[in-house]
């Protein structure tokens, strides 16, 4: 019964030990997608501004066209 005891401690360490690694790997990739996501806004933020910023120069140089 001992072994049997120290057996099911061990096993409940090891489930322990694996939740935490999961927890500590959910937020990781929570941080990730965060981090991603705000790159991303960014860049499409940029390319707003870059497309919003040009057209009028293509129309103009229509215009002198």
């Amino acid at each position: 019964t001992i072994n049997t005891i120290r057996g099911s401690i061990e096993i409940r360490q090891l489930i322990q030990s694996m939740l935490e690694n999961c927890s500590f790997e959910l937020r990781l990739c929570e941080t990730t997608q965060c981090l991603l996501q705000r790159d991303l806004n960014d860049d499409i933020q940029e390319m707003c501004t870059i497309i919003n910023s040009s057209v009028p120069i293509r129309l103009n140089q229509c215009t002198y066209c």
